[in-house]
This record gives C-alpha cells, structure tokens and sequence, in this order.
C-alpha cells in the first residue's frame, strides 16, 4: 500500500513579478519530503513535519512550482521573502 503525505496550506501571499503582475504563493506543512528525484534512492525521502514553498506560474492561480522544503514556518516565509519582491501575505 502506498501512503501519500498530509498536506494542508498554513499561508498564502501574492507577490511582484517583473514590476506588473502579481503571482500567487503558498506554503504547505507536509509529513513528507522527498530526496533525490530518484524512485531507486527511497532512503533519501523523510517523514516528519517540512514547509513546502509553491509558487504559481504566471498568469496562473494553480501554485504547483517548487520552491523548496524547510523545517519549519518561519524558515519557508524568510525563503520567500528573500526571493520575491513585494510580498502581501493573506493567512
């Protein structure tokens, strides 16, 4: 049987993307990160509690690409903040 992680959304936000469009943003607490992008290295994945940055392309609302898991709430908002410019966080 397979498992699948627990996820739930903790904080959204939209941020400036090349001085005219705002993107949309969004950590996720998960009981899973996964390691090397190899399904022969399952020993790389942990269990246990990681913020996962989503970014949403432009143009689109669907926050699907990867910015990255950190250990804790604080660590992923401080990511964010260091790489997009003009942050507004809803939650």
């Amino acid at each position: 049987m397979i498992s699948h992680p627990t996820e739930r959304v903790v904080k959204r936000g939209s941020f400036l993307y090349d001085a005219q469009m705002r993107c949309a943003v969004e950590i996720v607490q998960t009981d899973f990160r996964p390691g090397v992008a190899d399904d022969e290295a399952p020993e790389d994945d942990a269990t246990g509690e990681f913020y996962e940055v989503r970014y949403a392309p432009a143009g689109s609302e669907v926050c699907r690409v990867g910015g990255g898991f950190h250990d804790s709430l604080a660590e992923a908002v401080r990511a964010v903040e260091s790489q997009v410019r003009d942050i507004q966080w809803r939650d």
